[in-house]
């Protein structure tokens, strides 16, 4: 989990000649102490520097703990949705992460490892939903360190980065070093280029994916998805998978990391007359003699207070309450 980069916030002025503005926004997640606290602090005074605004919000201590899925995964649906209102409330057009080359390639490597399809193969994508956008994706982790060092700009770095308890960190720290020393110095390169192909190749058939999903789409919201049996099998299982993986996607996200395992289990489903699946904690499919139903269940929440003027985030299912004053045209 990373706090605001100060390669990110160096560049902030230069904005004007792009013609745009930023602000910045810190979620805390209260997970590692006194250090959470003193990310949070760098942040505001990075930012009050720099003449810019910053939102930030902090979680109570425990509030990911308690989740039912992992804490990264937990802290990143938390960190996504607590994004996505601060953009809403200050009205911002794009989210710009801060991720980087070496985040790519470790991305890659960890869906091969843990298995996944050529849509996995694509990585982090440079944009997303007309929403997200990843500025650093070309640039590595040591060139941005050595940019730093040499401007002399301070920057903070989450200590559970360097704790191989953590799969992704044991890529990091272990396998990625292994690769270059005993196989291929440029496996950087050579991994991020298969994520840019495998992106070209993806968006193609992400159009034949989308044209079969809505042949065989009986009914779509925010919580359930329909799907015609019948018209589903017709198709070659490349294109079955892809549909799947849209169907869990809708439900939790365009940025959920499905692997194999999952459209695999799912899939099989569709040999039998009756059977169901639990996906995830909170996800569920069952396939009936006509229909299959991809169901995403509601998790119990805190009150979430309404803004009686603006957007109003429902954490469990992401739905949004939207609130106008209402103009008075008495007289």
């Amino acid at each position: 989990m990373n706090t605001v980069h100060s390669t990110d916030c160096s560049r902030i002025k230069a904005g004007n000649l792009l013609g745009i503005s930023v602000e910045a926004a810190h979620l805390n997640h209260s997970l590692r102490g006194g250090e959470s606290g003193k990310d949070e602090s760098f942040c505001r005074d990075l930012c009050s520097g720099l003449g810019i605004h910053i939102t930030v919000e902090r979680l109570r201590e425990g509030e990911i703990a308690g989740s039912k899925d992992s804490i990264e995964t937990a802290a990143r649906e938390l960190r996504l949705a607590f994004l996505k209102q601060a953009a809403v409330e200050r009205k911002a057009v794009r989210i710009a992460t801060g991720h980087m080359l070496d985040d790519q390639v470790e991305t890659v490597l960890h869906r091969i490892l843990r298995g996944t399809g050529p849509s996995g193969l694509a990585g982090i994508l440079p944009s997303r939903d007309n929403l997200w956008v990843r500025p650093l994706l070309g640039m590595g982790r040591d060139k941005i360190r050595e940019y730093l060092e040499d401007e002399g700009i301070p920057f903070r770095e989450d200590s559970t980065n360097r704790d191989t308890v953590f799969f992704r960190n044991r890529i990091r720290h272990e396998l990625i070093p292994l690769l270059k020393s005993r196989f291929s110095p440029g496996v950087t390169v050579v991994v991020s280029r298969l994520a840019e192909l495998s992106r070209i190749q993806d968006n193609y058939l992400a159009e034949i994916t989308l044209e079969a999903f809505q042949n065989c789409c009986l009914h779509e919201d925010s919580i359930k998805i329909l799907l015609d049996k019948r018209k589903f099998i017709d198709y070659h299982k490349v294109v079955k998978q892809l549909i799947i993986r849209h169907c869990l996607e809708i439900l939790e996200g365009g940025g959920r990391d499905t692997d194999m395992d999952e459209v695999e289990k799912i899939l099989s489903l569709f040999s039998r007359d009756h059977g169901s699946a639990d996906i995830t904690s909170s996800l569920q499919c069952g396939v009936g003699r006509d229909t299959a139903a991809f169901i995403r269940r509601s998790e119990p929440y805190e009150p979430v207070p309404l803004k009686l003027s603006g957007e109003t985030v429902i954490p469990a299912g992401r739905e949004r309450i939207v609130a106008e004053k209402a103009r008075n045209n008495t007289k």
